[in-house]
């Protein structure tokens, strides 16, 4: 019996060794680890931004411009802070302190596809709001994107809002600054949530006008959704107030915006072409019914012709205005 105690003993005392040399050895590794899922900064372009993707000794950057527009306005920070205009321009330069940046070149959501070009040199642009900004690790989009047609036939399906995402090494340390307005460390993500939906709860304020665009759900759930890792926000919103343009007028303006405020932009573009059609929502392609051969008919509505579906979109999802990307 002694002898079977004695060994009862020894067994007990290896086991306890070798679960305090794990304990000790994991508390050691764990304070010198790198967090699993590092916290991440979303800057949010809402409206139509042309976003220029930049090479420079091995580094990428990214300069966010849109031109002037006098039934434009600015909102920042949150969907519901209206920037009131004592300057005729606002410039911001989100530093790289605080980021984990790479020297890797940023992935590009193949979403982005149909309105990436190559933009060729250009002049400095006139600009209303601008963002200077390190390469990110990733350009993505909140859907749905919105029909559009070019001036030489080409479908596509143009983003109304591009979303850059960086990884946080330290978020005290993240900045942003302008000579207009005060500088700013990014928001929870969780506070841009919750004026998303003080804004979303204004909708019954527009009366018989659609509040939002298709991106309201996609938004929401985007803003919603838990996240393991922790998340900052900018958000930088241009476009036309709620409730200014009826459906028609937010089409044609629009149009006007993307043909003769940011093509101009670039006049050694190649590839860039003036639209032609806004389309809506669902709705890319020849309506759904009995097969007819090609043919072509004349761009005019008459009576017989079913008429569009025209949806209003707000300043926080734009005013039916497409953005681009180059490089």
């Amino acid at each position: 019996m002694k002898r079977r105690e004695l060994l009862r003993g020894v067994f007990a005392l290896s086991a306890a060794g070798v679960l305090n040399g794990c304990r000790e050895k994991t508390d050691h590794d764990d304070s010198h680890r790198e967090p699993k899922n590092p916290a991440i900064l979303k800057v949010v372009l809402q409206g139509p931004f042309a976003v220029v993707l930049k090479r420079k000794d091995e580094r990428y950057s990214v300069s966010a411009f849109i031109p002037p527009d006098p039934a434009h306005q600015f909102r920042f920070l949150t969907p519901m802070n209206v920037v009131e205009k004592p300057a005729p321009k606002y410039h911001f330069t989100l530093g790289t302190e605080g980021l984990d940046l790479s020297e890797r070149r940023p992935y590009l959501d193949h979403g982005l596809d149909d309105m990436y070009f190559h933009l060729g040199e250009y002049p400095a642009p006139d600009y209303f709001v601008s963002i200077d900004l390190p390469g990110p690790d990733l350009m993505t989009f909140i859907p749905p994107s919105e029909p559009v047609v070019f001036v030489d036939g080409r479908l596509a399906f143009a983003p109304l809002n591009h979303v850059l995402e960086y990884k946080i090494r330290d978020v005290s340390k993240v900045l942003l600054t302008s000579e207009q307005l005060p500088e700013q460390h990014p928001l929870a993500f969780s506070e841009i949530f919750k004026r998303y939906q003080e804004h979303f709860d204004r909708e019954k304020e527009y009366k018989d006008k659609p509040g939002h665009g298709p991106q309201f759900p996609n938004t929401k759930g985007e803003l919603g959704r838990p996240a393991e890792p922790q998340v900052y926000t900018y958000f930088f919103g241009v476009g036309v107030a709620p409730g200014m343009l009826p459906d028609a007028d937010a089409v044609q303006h629009g149009l006007n915006f993307f043909n003769k405020k940011l093509v101009p932009l670039f006049p050694n573009s190649k590839d860039l072409k003036p639209l032609s059609e806004i389309r809506d929502y669902g709705y890319p392609c020849t309506p759904a019914g009995k097969a007819a051969p090609a043919r072509v008919k004349p761009s005019v509505l008459r009576q017989s012709m079913q008429r569009p579906r025209l949806l209003f979109v707000t300043a926080v999802e734009d005013c039916r205005t497409p953005g681009l990307v180059g490089g």
